[in-house]
């Protein structure tokens, strides 16, 4: 059997409807990673997507702080041996609402790293849209809405998004209104 974990989530991978969907995949809440920062450089491991992805960034600053949600999750969905494309696990200790956790992150690449990239406008309504439905604080929220962005030319593939980030009719009670 395997051993249980904790993912700490902190993109698209908030969404209920993309985060982790294992068996036993349980959230535990929000948490935060201190000395980190939220950036948008990571290179899309899809061809057709030249856009930025979320990364969590380790700056060693005191006051940076990447804000997200904690899952536990089977250990053997977030090994690092089990990452690949742009992204590897690395271990971290994120602040729970039940105090401090150890946790596995998903991080870039230094070899998928592109500080010119800019993320796609619904992927950033993605990430907000995850941040609004988990009640990240609201100076966080905000500083996600000034992120820029970029239209895909793949109208079809953002409309798809744009849906999910807006919340079909099945997912609409876990939005949240926007904090002020």
């Amino acid at each position: 059997m395997a051993r249980l974990s904790h993912y700490f989530a902190y993109g698209p991978d908030m969404h209920p409807l993309l985060g982790p969907a294992a068996p036993g995949c349980r959230l535990l809440g929000v948490a935060s990673l201190a000395r980190y920062s939220l950036r948008f450089h990571r290179c899309s491991p899809d061809s057709t997507d030249d856009s930025g992805k979320c990364d969590a960034l380790y700056t060693g600053r005191a006051g940076d702080i990447v804000h997200g949600v904690l899952f536990q999750i089977h250990e053997r969905r977030v090994r690092p041996d089990r990452s690949g494309r742009g992204r590897r696990s690395v271990p971290v200790r994120v602040m729970a609402e039940t105090g401090m956790r150890d946790a596995w992150i998903q991080v870039a690449d230094p070899l998928w790293i592109d500080p010119a990239r800019l993320p796609f406008d619904w992927y950033m309504a993605l990430v907000g849209s995850g941040a609004r439905i988990h009640g990240l604080p609201a100076s966080y929220q905000a500083r996600l809405r000034v992120v820029g962005t970029r239209i895909d030319p793949d109208r079809k593939r953002a409309a798809g998004f744009f849906e999910i980030a807006r919340g079909t009719r099945k997912i609409r009670p876990f939005f949240r209104r926007p904090l002020a």
